[in-house]
């Protein structure tokens, strides 16, 4: 665990103390949270550490009654779109990637009525490919590599472009790499991804053609990305969606103008915060909306008694974080 975690860990708690207060409740309404899932699994045995969170089924089911609990409304982008009630709570659940196993989360959202927005990566469901990071994840394991070595490798690879990444891996784990081992870590077939996006709960929304890191690429680039994922999730919905979700959360100006010239009018980062409404599309703010992302190596409802508070050590000192980041971090002409 390097420094920034354990320090990230320390203030969690601290923050928990805090909520635990009930004083960091005020003003909970007028306000939209949004959650962001990857893979969903049947039980821990089965689950995916690392860049997946390790989220269960079951850990799904008692983060949705939870909010339900306190009575929160679970709206869909469309929803977003059309405006909310200035005065209301609300919570928004996203799945980014495109994995096959976001399907294990329909009979929870069948059972509570609730929607969910896929935010897909078109190309590894065309081209039925693995993600690079899981492969980085099974190698390592295998290797029997420390969880600081894994992290430099990720850290290393998200500044390369995807095909240099994808390259990396194939170079380091054998030209068979990126073939998924199973329905863990593969990601929807197109058949399937027609399928699962007729379902009257599920919206499907832009994550690029490639989950490319967007930074990593010229404003051309950035462009063509973002509009050829658009043509094919049009191809399959019959529209054009209005909703982006940034790879590993990268914005930029030339980003977010690209975002908005392909159509988007929301765009989400992974920034954890509350939203508050109301939300005009195409703002700044409707542009780079907050996510939190809720991990299976944690209880799950301390997590969500935080994501309510008002104040957070923790967010303060991770949006202090990102933004250093991207300040010192190279621009891609």
């Amino acid at each position: 665990m390097n420094m920034f975690s354990r320090v990230g860990s320390l203030l969690f708690k601290l923050d928990r103390i805090l909520a635990s207060s009930g004083l960091a409740f005020s003003g909970s309404e007028g306000v939209l949270l949004s959650f962001l899932f990857h893979g969903l699994f049947d039980d821990l045995e089965d689950s995916v550490a690392g860049p997946q969170q390790g989220f269960t089924v079951e850990m799904f089911e008692s983060f949705v009654e939870y909010f339900h609990r306190h009575s929160y409304t679970f709206v869909s982008p469309n929803e977003i779109a059309h405006g909310l009630d200035s005065k209301g709570k609300y919570v928004l659940v996203t799945f980014d990637d495109g994995y096959y196993s976001n399907a294990k989360a329909l009979p929870v959202l069948e059972r509570h009525g609730i929607p969910a927005a896929l935010f897909v990566s078109t190309d590894h469901v065309l081209q039925g490919k693995a993600f690079w990071w899981d492969v980085v994840e099974r190698e390592s394991l295998k290797r029997r590599m420390s969880q600081r070595q894994v992290n430099q490798v990720y850290e290393s690879l998200k500044r390369l472009r995807t095909p240099d990444a994808e390259a990396f891996v194939q170079a380091e784990f054998g030209p068979r790499a990126l073939r998924p081992l199973g329905d863990r870590d593969r990601p929807f077939t197109l058949p399937e991804l027609r399928d699962i996006a007729k379902h009257p709960l599920i919206s499907l929304g832009n994550h690029t053609s490639n989950h490319d890191i967007l930074t990593n690429y010229s404003a051309t680039e950035i462009r063509a990305q973002i509009e050829t994922a658009q043509e094919i999730i049009s191809s399959i919905i019959g529209k054009a969606p209005d909703f982006i979700a940034y790879p590993n959360g990268e914005i930029s100006d030339v980003i977010l103008e690209a975002a908005r010239s392909a159509g988007m009018q929301f765009g989400l980062s992974v920034n954890p915060g509350r939203n508050r409404l109301p939300i005009e599309p195409g703002s700044l703010e409707a542009m780079k909306l907050k996510r939190f992302a809720l991990t299976g190596d944690s209880a799950i409802e301390p997590q969500c008694h935080v994501s309510r508070s008002l104040f957070s050590l923790y967010r303060a000192t991770r949006s202090v974080k990102r933004s250093v980041e991207a300040r010192f971090s190279p621009q891609p002409a």
